[in-house]
């Protein structure tokens, strides 16, 4: 996977667009334990340059043989708020609008959105990971630690 930093060239058939490079790093490291290369990840860096660059998005060379288009963002505290913003830049940038989350607009290319976490939840990809370890029997040690950190440096 190439981060857009680095080449703007999309090689893939398949592009995942992610917030920033914690997300980068992240999906990075999901679709190489998956195994998948066949999917080009870049970051936008940051929701506020989403808009302006989707609608570069076309001009990087490779583009046209984008079959797919993923684009993924942290709810933060308004997930409703957060598609609507994102099907706002994708109709500004003449892509495919999706009528949900995780429901796929046909079209050249075709576009998911992923609102995470998923639903109505307020939050990020960091709070969606930390719930998928609620139930692990060390989260109270680590939820221990970070009250011990809070108490110690005053935060």
């Amino acid at each position: 996977m190439v981060n857009a930093e680095e080449s703007q060239t999309i090689e893939k058939s398949k592009l995942l667009l992610v917030e920033g490079p914690d997300d980068l790093s992240f999906f990075d490291a999901l679709l190489c334990h998956l195994n998948r290369q066949d999917i080009d990840v870049r970051s936008y860096s940051g929701k506020d340059n989403l808009r302006p660059f989707l609608k570069g998005l076309p001009a990087f060379p490779g583009f046209v043989n984008v079959v797919s288009l993923g684009i993924t963002r942290d709810a933060d505290d308004y997930a409703d708020r957060t598609l609507g913003s994102i099907c706002d830049s994708l109709s500004d940038a003449g892509l495919p609008v999706p009528d949900a989350p995780l429901v796929l607009a046909s079209g050249q290319p075709q576009v998911i959105v992923i609102v995470i976490p998923p639903g109505e939840n307020a939050g990020m990809l960091e709070d969606l990971c930390l719930a998928a370890f609620q139930d692990d029997p060390a989260m109270p040690c680590v939820n221990q630690y970070f009250d011990c950190v809070e108490n110690k440096m005053g935060y």
